[in-house]
């Protein structure tokens, strides 16, 4: 199995609930020469891709994001709300990057 050839452009840390949320820049399987930036959602056990809605760049069938700087908050539309922190792109764990890389093969 290759691994998805992919980028963490930025990485947040969240809470209560904690998990991960990463931008990530990545290429399509059929389509080497293409690339998509996708919002992943990365807790304990699983990875989810953030469905964008149209015309909203920061709305998603899961929620609503909302970005200030370092700081951010990841409101899901079940009424969780995650708090969100800037992090170095390279603090995701190892465990996180397996699960992503997991995620998307």
């Amino acid at each position: 199995m290759s691994h998805p050839v992919y980028s963490v452009l930025r990485l947040f840390t969240s809470s209560p609930v904690f998990g991960y949320l990463a931008e990530i820049s990545r290429t399509v399987r059929n389509k080497p020469e293409a690339e998509v930036r996708e919002w992943v959602w990365i807790e304990a056990h699983r990875a989810t891709t953030l469905q964008p809605l149209a015309g909203g760049t920061l709305a998603f069938e899961e929620g609503w994001l909302h970005l200030d700087g370092h700081r951010g908050e990841l409101r899901w539309t079940h009424g969780r709300s995650n708090a969100l922190q800037l992090l170095d792109s390279d603090d995701l764990p190892a465990s996180g990057r397996r699960l992503l890389e997991i995620h998307l093969t």
